[in-house]
């Protein structure tokens, strides 16, 4: 019995310290290209060089992002369509910040988007995208593009992310 309870202080003893080191772990955040040079070390391996292309092909929901720097700036490019809405926004990133696990990326027209690494992409919302080739991002927003002419949807272009 003496035996077990060892093992059992042990075992506490080193889940006490998983869970503190990860509590310590500095949140890194970015807020403009040259930020992000200077830190993309720090960021997960997907997020490491821009632009970077993400996308999503499903019956529920079809989207491509991609971030990249534009001049001293970060932007972030979206497209999306599900079956209640289709929309695209295209706005200038206020701040992206990584706590070793996920992103909390805030754009300048107060929209905010919690982001979730996974292995091969990244989850928003619960849908997965991976990344992928310009070419794959290309297809995906021609056919959000097509899909919102022909149901005639607004689209959020915000005045301090338009081209």
């Amino acid at each position: 019995m003496e035996c077990f309870v060892y093992r059992l202080k042990i075992g506490l003893l080193f889940i006490a310290l998983s869970l503190t080191s990860q509590f310590c772990k500095a949140e890194t955040c970015v807020t403009t290209a040259s930020e992000f040079e200077q830190k993309k070390d720090q960021l997960p391996k997907i997020f490491q060089n821009l632009p970077v292309m993400l996308t999503t092909d499903s019956w529920l929901l079809t989207a491509g992002l991609e971030i990249r720097t534009v001049g001293p700036k970060i932007k972030l490019e979206g497209h999306v369509w599900k079956p209640s809405e289709i929309y695209s926004d295209d706005s200038y990133v206020k701040k992206i910040c990584y706590d070793g696990t996920n992103f909390n990326v805030t754009l300048e027209n107060g929209k905010s988007y919690d982001v979730k690494i996974k292995s091969e992409g990244v989850s928003i919302s619960g849908f997965s995208f991976e990344k992928s080739s310009a070419s794959t991002f290309a297809g995906i927003v021609e056919k959000v593009k097509k899909a919102q002419s022909r149901s005639n949807t607004t689209v959020d272009n915000s005045a301090n992310g338009a081209r």
